[in-house]
């Protein structure tokens, strides 16, 4: 952020985390030790400082990274899957109106060097993801309650044009594709007897959509020229090729947890890729690569468990749940994992510290687990 307030407000949830630990520490220990596949990533990126050719900056990353996950181990331990998804619509939404003062840039530069609207963040992809969780946080409490659905509509309106402004093609992408896949599982659920022409509709607009595809010749690049993006993926191509390069130096254990960014003997291909495409460049933009790069091959390992858990657990508490039991929340939350992992492939929204996946990613994954043996529980008094 750039209000000035974001080192404050960091400092403030690590007061918190640690005052809430030691009031209830029996408790989140319990839960802390069921866990451990979520933190197997934090605990890598500490251990990397061993090897790592920046040893501090891993270390000190590392703990960030940990205690970003311990953060959401807390806040899935203490509110469940429909307050977790109603506490980030309201902080998302803030954050949007918050942002659109900065149309007269009262926070600094409005705007980015290719026209992408920056909000109250330093790059347009890492304000409009919050645009794409607002979105889909807000779908579920449409569904459930109709008299909010008119306040929601307009809200949701106001939210595409700002992702609309921050010209993020990869958002605007998973958008597409998770709230359409989220509205259309509403609509199938809400009436038995729309089952089937929303199915067949919906087979029909991807069966044209196809055919336009295949008769006019239209390729992926022909769809990023139209969109005013280059064939490099604004620059990620080449960024990705450096990462492997520098993998296959280090196949094993890599060079640490986010050391490459900082190491003076990179500094000339670093300085490279800045003046090519921006001095926001501090990323591979892929978790793959970043992982490659930090870790090696066995970083590959936790980070997909951490990716995984949330999803295997959310999938079993929707198969455990009916339809009454704000199974809609539970869909949207899934939707919040694909969403994320989907930017991943092209940003940095894994695999690093303060990041909001590396927060949501472990709430989602606690609540679903109480709310699973709360469920179990319940079944076994019956």
């Amino acid at each position: 952020m750039r209000t000035g307030l974001s080192s404050l407000l960091w400092l403030m949830a690590y007061g918190c985390l640690a005052l809430s630990i030691l009031m209830n520490l029996r408790g989140f220990l319990t839960v802390f030790m069921c866990n451990q596949s979520i933190l197997f990533i934090g605990y890598l990126a500490m251990i990397s400082s061993l090897w790592s050719v920046m040893p501090s900056l891993s270390l000190i990353a590392g703990i960030q990274l940990t205690v970003t996950i311990l953060i959401g181990i807390y806040m899935g331990s203490r509110f469940n899957l429909y307050e977790i998804i109603f506490i980030y619509a309201v902080t998302a939404g803030l954050t949007i109106v918050v942002s659109s003062l900065n149309l007269s840039g009262i926070f600094g530069e409005s705007y980015s060097d290719v026209g992408g609207f920056l909000g109250i963040y330093t790059h347009k992809n890492l304000f409009a993801p919050q645009i794409g969780l607002f979105m889909l946080c807000s779908l579920p409490f449409a569904y459930m309650y109709p008299g909010v659905r008119p306040f929601i509509t307009i809200a949701i309106i106001i939210a595409i044009y700002f992702l609309w402004i921050a010209k993020s093609v990869a958002t605007l992408g998973a958008v597409m594709l998770f709230c359409s896949a989220s509205i259309i599982i509403f609509m199938l659920a809400s009436s038995a007897r729309n089952r089937f022409t929303i199915s067949l509709f919906c087979i029909l607009c991807g069966v044209t959509t196809f055919l336009v595809f295949l008769n006019f010749n239209i390729g992926f690049w022909d769809i990023l020229d139209s969109l005013g993006k280059d064939r490099t993926l604004t620059g990620r191509l080449d960024i990705w090729k450096v990462g492997i390069q520098h993998f296959k130096q280090d196949e094993y254990i890599g060079i640490g947890y986010a050391a490459f960014w900082k190491y003076p003997e990179f500094l000339s291909e670093i300085t490279l890729l800045k003046d090519s495409y921006g001095e926001n460049v501090t990323a591979f933009h892929n978790f793959a690569i970043e992982a490659l790069v930090s870790f090696g091959i066995v970083g590959i390992f936790p980070i997909l468990a951490f990716c995984f858990t949330p999803t295997h657990r959310l999938y079993r508490l929707l198969m455990m749940k009916d339809r009454s039991s704000h199974w809609s929340i539970m869909c949207i939350a899934i939707a919040i994992i694909g969403f994320c992992f989907f930017l991943a492939l092209f940003g940095p929204h894994l695999m690093r510290q303060h990041e909001t996946t590396m927060f949501i990613f472990p709430a989602l994954a606690v609540a679903a687990q109480m709310e699973m043996a709360q469920t179990r529980r319940n079944r076994s008094q019956c």
